[in-house]
């Protein structure tokens, strides 16, 4: 093999690794984004007014597929597994009767700031349960229940996703171009759940036109 075949074929399998890297992350962020959108759908649904409350403490998510559970799997190890298997999932989800098949039956995880919240949420069980196979086609056979330690209970992404829609509802836009919005569909294009590319599609348009008027005023023209 020439040195010019050979350089070739090392950029080609370079780009090929690459394009798997960015399959896998954008499986992991699709599988997220879409348990916290159950999760908070869930609660809605059955807690009421409570559901609020819950979501502002509720600190991570993970639904874990139960035939595949390895058992007392860390924090770490259950999103590493998660990501793991959605990945693969989405690398056969056109296998036709494959695509088809129902889900096994999943572990749903919950960490929770504290002990009251917990119970809250513990007092929701089966309902939270029935609402995700109602409402999802999401069948959980086993619900766990956990109240955070250390760093973790600084994370609150329900509290967080409303401050920054607040914030961002308040502060002026600039809008895009059509070939910015173009890009962002071919970035989100891995993304098999519609629900899921398009709430992601508003969310990157939204951060960016208020980037773009940020820019805009300190008098710098490279607009998104």
């Amino acid at each position: 093999m020439s040195n010019s075949m050979k350089s070739f074929s090392m950029a080609l399998q370079k780009t090929l690794r690459g394009r798997a890297s960015s399959d896998v992350l954008a499986a992991k962020a699709a599988r997220a984004a879409k348990v916290k959108r159950m999760w908070k759908s869930a609660l809605e649904a059955c807690a009421g007014p409570a559901a609020a409350v819950i979501l502002d403490h509720t600190n991570s998510i993970y639904i874990i597929r139960k035939a595949e559970e390895e058992t007392d799997v860390s924090r770490e190890t259950s999103e590493w597994d998660e990501t793991t298997r959605t990945s693969q999932a989405a690398a056969r989800s056109t296998g036709g009767a494959f695509a088809r098949r129902k889900p096994p039956a999943g572990e749903l995880i919950v960490y929770v700031e504290d002990s009251l919240i917990a119970a809250e949420v513990d007092a929701r069980r089966e309902m939270i349960k029935l609402k995700f196979l109602e409402l999802f086609g999401e069948e959980i056979d086993e619900f766990r229940i956990r109240v955070s330690r250390g760093k973790y209970k600084l994370s609150h992404p329900y509290r967080e996703e409303t401050e920054k829609m607040a914030a961002q509802e308040k502060a002026p836009r600039v809008a895009l171009s059509e070939a910015r919005i173009a890009q962002i569909d071919e970035e989100l294009s891995t993304i098999p759940d519609k629900k899921v590319r398009e709430a992601l599609k508003r969310a990157m348009i939204s951060d960016l036109e208020v980037k773009n008027a940020a820019a805009a005023k300190k008098g710098d023209n490279g607009a998104l």
